[in-house]
């Protein structure tokens, strides 16, 4: 046990740098679409979007054995983050 223990730690490291990664790439494309709803003058919310994707969310976590509504607290600060940054590309032509 005393052997499998670094290496499993090193097995959650190295997804920890995956996420990491995974959620600045996500936050890169946040804002590429927060420059397009500027170009476009689209809103940065979009409540229909937010609801169908909250709700995939939900079926692709319990079908891998999580618990929807944890996975969904995770998402609400990334989802949060995301908007921040739209919202600052966006104030600039004063959508919200």
């Amino acid at each position: 046990m005393k052997g499998t223990l670094p290496v499993l730690r090193k097995k959650i490291d190295a997804i920890d740098q995956q996420l990491i990664s995974t959620i600045a790439e996500r936050l890169l494309l946040a804002q590429k679409i927060g420059l397009e709803k500027r170009k476009s003058a689209i809103p940065v919310v979009d409540l229909v979007r937010d609801q169908e994707l909250q709700h995939r969310r939900g079926i692709q976590a319990r079908a891998v054995g999580l618990d929807s509504e944890w996975l969904e607290k995770v998402f609400s600060l990334i989802i949060k983050e995301s908007k921040k940054i739209q919202k600052y590309l966006c104030s600039h032509i004063g959508l919200r």
